[in-house]
């Protein structure tokens, strides 16, 4: 795995990408996986609460197959600050082809 992580960081150098959308795409990371990582940063920086109690519900919401969102609730912190459109779901990285000037 760390391996594979190391790779998609060179990767993101290279192209350019974030390093979410390269882990995203390389099959590393879900975007379930990935949108709960980008929302614990986001609280994080937010000092939503302590950066230890975030990585902890991150790393129970995983381990539990259970939302982010559920595992905040449940340690008592407010989620309520990130923002309902946060997250890839709809970005797109793969664009169709530009069609050609005649």
């Amino acid at each position: 795995m760390r391996k594979q992580i190391d790779e998609a960081l060179e990767q993101s150098a290279e192209t350019g990408l974030p390093l979410g959308t390269v882990l995203l795409s390389t099959g590393i990371i879900s975007r379930t996986g990935l949108n709960s990582a980008l929302s614990a940063q986001k609280l994080i920086r937010l000092e939503v609460a302590e950066r230890d109690k975030i990585i902890y519900a991150l790393k129970e919401a995983r381990l539990r197959a259970r939302s982010l969102l559920t595992t905040l609730q449940e340690n008592k912190m407010n989620p309520l600050l990130l923002n309902k459109e946060f997250g890839v779901e709809s970005y797109s990285f793969w664009q169709a082809p530009c069609p050609k000037a005649n």
